[in-house]
């Protein structure tokens, strides 16, 4: 359960977001913040190779399934 001060802060933002906007958003998910040292840290970055391969050895384990 969500503690009171986090359940009005959120009550508190939904309130300034105005109604037709609201109504555009079909979906809404709580999401833990992620520390920006994760979000900045080095990673090494797959190459469009490295993702076509990934990708297209997924799509053939659908379509075997």
């Amino acid at each position: 359960m969500l503690p009171q001060l986090l359940l009005a802060e959120m009550q508190e933002y939904l309130s300034k977001i105005s109604g037709p906007m609201l109504d555009s958003i079909d979906i809404h998910i709580e999401v833990t913040p992620v520390p920006f040292e994760k979000l900045s840290e080095e990673r090494r970055l797959e190459s469009s190779v490295e993702i076509r391969k990934r990708v297209t050895c997924a799509n053939e384990r659908e379509a075997n399934s």
